[in-house]
């Protein structure tokens, strides 16, 4: 039996170079010091990795709002955590955290 996805709906602009803000973002939403910069860090730098990937597949940039990327950031032993980025007509924003 799979376990349980539970998760936690964010909607915080990414913005390369502004991690800062977005971990700010994500400790008024709850999330500790520690886990905010983590996840500022890779939802910022996967963003990245996306967009890159979209340009290399020649994808107009037209067509990128609504994009959703769901990427795995984290194993232990205790749990795992996806973060969900979703491509919104400005940019990139950490839609979701989703936990197992």
């Amino acid at each position: 039996m799979k376990p349980l996805l539970t998760g936690r709906s964010l909607g915080v602009p990414l913005t390369s170079g502004e991690e800062q803000r977005t971990a700010a973002e994500l400790e008024r939403l709850g999330f500790t010091s520690e886990r905010a910069n983590d996840v500022a860090t890779a939802a910022t730098k996967y963003a990245t990795e996306e967009t890159d990937k979209l340009v290399r597949q020649l994808t107009p940039r037209s067509s990128w709002s609504g994009v959703v990327v769901c990427r795995r950031h984290s194993s232990s032993q205790r749990e795992e955590t996806w973060l969900m980025l979703k491509h919104q007509g400005a940019g990139w924003h950490l839609d979701a955290a989703l936990f197992v």
